[in-house]
């Protein structure tokens, strides 16, 4: 039996800031629409990157095992938002985890479509191993984006798929999510458990 929690943000998410939180086969070849070229509108004047779609889907199975899926679309304003997303990284557990990229691509203004291969991925130490060696199978897969630049759509979608349960027949989670600017829409379902399983889901006190 499968719990399914879905999050999602579908309204365009203002992100400030030069820096980011962090199968299926992957598609031969992306949709070659024609886009208009991108200009700073309005709306968001001066900040480096905007995010049209962002969302996580989290899947718990009764055994605890189960799976993380991430899917975005940003749009790259100037030089900063290229820095802050130049490389995609994920952390996940080495020991009972792994990473399954669907795709990585950049759409530029022109219309045309350059996608980072899995291959390119590589696998790091995460940071809180160096302060903390106990969590030496934390590991962080760094996605280097190809050709990037101010004025592109960069897309991505990926899993990170748990193999291993940390304990039988049990399972819980907890995450950070990008909040909107003032005034944006957002949807935001709640969590849904099938019967007989039951969950609790909430949040910190603020």
């Amino acid at each position: 039996m499968k719990i399914w929690v879905p999050v999602f943000f579908t309204a365009s998410l203002l992100l400030a800031g030069s820096g980011i939180t962090r199968a299926q086969a992957p598609p031969t070849s992306a949709p070659a629409a024609k886009l208009a070229p991108l200009t700073a509108p309005a709306d968001y004047p001066g900040e480096s990157y905007v995010f049209h779609h962002l969302s996580r889907i989290y899947t718990f199975a009764a055994d605890g095992t189960g799976s993380r899926a991430f899917e975005g679309t940003v749009e790259i304003r100037n030089q900063a938002g290229v820095k802050a997303f130049s490389i995609l990284p994920f952390e996940f557990a080495s020991n009972s985890e792994h990473i399954e990229i669907d795709y990585v691509r950049v759409r530029h203004a022109d219309g045309s479509v350059v996608t980072t291969p899995s291959a390119d991925a590589q696998e790091l130490p995460a940071e809180v191993t160096r302060q903390a060696p106990f969590y030496s199978d934390i590991k962080q897969e760094q996605i280097p984006v190809r050709s990037l630049q101010p004025g592109d759509l960069l897309e991505y979608k990926l899993r990170i798929v748990r193999t291993k349960p940390e304990a039988p027949g049990r399972f819980w989670g907890g995450d950070s999510f990008f909040l909107p600017s003032s005034g944006v829409p957002t949807t935001n379902p709640p969590p849904w458990t099938p019967r007989p399983s039951a969950g609790t889901a909430g949040s910190p006190p603020s």
